[in-house]
């Protein structure tokens, strides 16, 4: 019974492990699309124009959500924390047809 309760444990410390790795992988590694990777582009549903770190944003939140993972988006008030979820759902509307 102890060997079992041993190797489940190891199994969910190898999956929380790989959700951190994947996680690091995916952050985004700069603050302006000069610096960084971007895949995600805007979707048509939003009709403004997205700042760059706002663009860079709801890339990591596509790669987030593509791979199961949770996230949370934390910075200083004012920076457009609502226009990338705003951002990520017309995305998945756009994409994936979740309404």
């Amino acid at each position: 019974m102890e060997i079992d309760e041993n190797d489940e444990e190891n199994e969910r410390k190898d999956i929380i492990h790989k959700a951190a790795e994947y996680a690091t992988i995916h952050q985004p590694t700069g603050t302006t699309l000069s610096t960084t990777s971007i895949k995600t582009k805007v979707p048509d549903l939003i009709r403004g124009t997205l700042r760059e770190y706002q663009h860079i944003g709801l890339d990591w939140l596509v790669s987030m959500y593509d791979a199961k993972l949770n996230g949370i988006l934390a910075d200083e008030m004012g920076l457009g924390k609502t226009i990338m979820t705003i951002s990520l759902l017309a995305y998945l509307a756009n994409e994936y047809g979740i309404w």
